[in-house]
């Protein structure tokens, strides 16, 4: 790490008074990203269907949006890294990357 890159982080942090990490500050920034209407979004374009089971959910009950590179691996809250998943395949993925 060069001394302006510890720099930078040091500022972060001090913006943060110390609270959190900056990947914890982040982390929370990309779940706050998930907003009501892109859930629905995600789930109109993946048909209301779990993308592992193929179970199809049209009113909504048990559909879940997950991300597919976990938020604690790095993924981000976007289109491309969103996915419908069923309540019983999400659980069972839990942070792992889907194969």
């Amino acid at each position: 790490m060069t001394l302006e890159q510890v720099q930078s982080v040091k500022n972060e942090l001090e913006h943060l008074n110390y609270e959190i990490t900056t990947r914890g500050y982040h982390k929370k920034n990309q779940r706050a990203l998930m907003t009501p209407e892109l859930r629905e979004e995600i789930a109109e374009r993946d048909n209301y269907t779990c993308q592992i089971c193929g179970r199809y959910m049209p009113d909504g009950f048990g559909l879940q949006i997950d991300h597919i590179i976990p938020v604690s691996k790095g993924g981000k809250t976007v289109r491309s890294n969103l996915q419908v998943l069923c309540m019983k395949c999400n659980q069972s993925k839990g942070a792992k990357l889907q194969e």
